[in-house]
């Protein structure tokens, strides 16, 4: 039976957006074939972290990709103290809202107090989630990485390390694409790269913001859809009709 499949990726704390996007593409809860697919990335940088926490949580029916955001906020959590990436990645402003930090908390039990919060959120963090005919990802699949920058597909990507997986959420997928690096058979969709870049790679644009293209960018075996939200403050939402694998 095929399932609704609601996409969604990079999100970063903007919960009003991501939820008007979701009503204006048909998203019910109640629908038994509905699926909410974040391509990781869910917070930082927006203010309604709470907000967009509790309605992720309240969903029966989700997949949860883990983002490179995801690991920032783990790592900040766990080492109980920022470095200077935490503040300009957001992660700060994550972890004082969660953590309630406007009650005078200091930032090393906000650490704490988020990542007890979010252990079931964790829990749910897969680094990949495949269908029939999609795998969706945060940003690309691992590859074989080889001296002078040389890029190598994997078969065995599905197996790979968590710490591969992790390198893999910080590559940009359209260069990836542009390698010819899919040899899935299988369409991977993504979020992490602003999709306008993809579309400039395409020569759909000229600029990857002052005219940019933020629908979902298609090309033969990918679909890129973060719409670079801390920046429109929008979110792209891609609807697909899709069989889950049996397993």
């Amino acid at each position: 039976m095929k399932k609704k499949l609601f996409v969604v990726s990079d999100i970063h704390s903007f919960y009003t957006p991501f939820k008007k996007a979701l009503d204006e593409n048909g998203f019910d809860p109640n629908n038994e074939t509905h699926w909410l697919v974040v391509c990781g990335d869910a917070f930082d940088r927006g203010k309604e972290s709470n907000e967009l926490f509790r309605f992720l949580m309240s969903l029966e029916r989700k997949v949860l990709v883990k983002g490179n955001h995801d690991t920032l906020l783990e790592e900040c959590c766990m080492r109980e103290f920022p470095y200077s990436h935490d503040s300009s990645n957001g992660t700060v402003r994550t972890i004082s809202d969660i953590g309630k930090a406007g009650g005078g908390r200091a930032f090393d039990e906000c650490c704490q107090i988020t990542w007890n919060k979010l252990a079931k959120y964790r829990e749910l963090l897969v680094n990949y989630f495949e269908t029939k005919n999609y795998i969706f990802v945060h940003s690309w699949i691992p590859t074989i990485s080889q001296n002078g920058g040389y890029y190598k597909y994997d078969k065995n990507w599905r197996t790979a390390t968590n710490n591969r997986w992790e390198n893999a959420m910080w590559e940009n997928p359209f260069e990836m694409y542009s390698l010819n690096l899919n040899n899935t058979k299988k369409t991977i969709v993504f979020g992490h790269w602003h999709c306008s870049a993809g579309h400039k790679m395409l020569g759909h644009c000229e600029n990857e913001f002052n005219d940019a293209i933020w629908q979902p960018c298609y090309a033969e075996g990918i679909i890129g859809i973060d719409r670079c939200t801390a920046y429109t403050g929008e979110v792209n939402v891609l609807v697909i009709e899709d069989e889950f694998l049996n397993t």
